[in-house]
């Protein structure tokens, strides 16, 4: 007699844990799923600082926003996220969620981000091109001030 009641409670248990499994299973593919038709941005949430962070999916990029300068950033690669996430603090409420989103973020997004070998190049023109243009600025600027 106690090995059938312990055997029932084994087997009630086992089916409990198949269909926990079976609706973890559905319930990541319906995100999966949803993920694909998402246009909308993702609040990651804000560092100690209270800046924002938002991760647009089609844009590949988690943006920093910052709330006293008005001021947006820009993550693009791997290795610069991941040294946000190392360099965010995981005692403070705030920065220890958003880490976690930012963890779960790469796992899920891994062949999203690139490496930071493939933007060397590009990251490299494009600051050229920001000192040449500010370069620019400051000169026409100085003509200006000087009328």
């Amino acid at each position: 007699r106690g090995g059938t009641i312990k055997k029932q409670l084994e087997s009630k248990s086992s089916r409990k844990r198949k269909k926990k499994e079976k609706i973890a299973g559905k319930r990541a593919e319906y995100e999966r799923k949803l993920r694909q038709f998402d246009v909308r941005c993702r609040s990651l949430g804000r560092d100690r600082y209270f800046n924002k962070y938002w991760y647009f999916a089609d844009a590949s990029c988690i943006y920093v926003e910052c709330g006293t300068t008005a001021v947006i950033g820009c993550f693009q690669t791997r290795g610069e996220v991941e040294r946000l996430i190392r360099a965010l603090d995981p005692r403070g409420i705030r920065e220890a969620a958003l880490r976690g989103k930012l963890k779960s973020l790469m796992k899920e997004e891994k062949d999203t981000f690139p490496a930071d070998a493939r933007y060397s190049r590009r990251q490299v023109a494009a600051s050229d091109s920001t000192s040449a243009g500010s370069a620019e600025e400051k000169s026409m600027k100085e003509k200006a001030e000087a009328k």
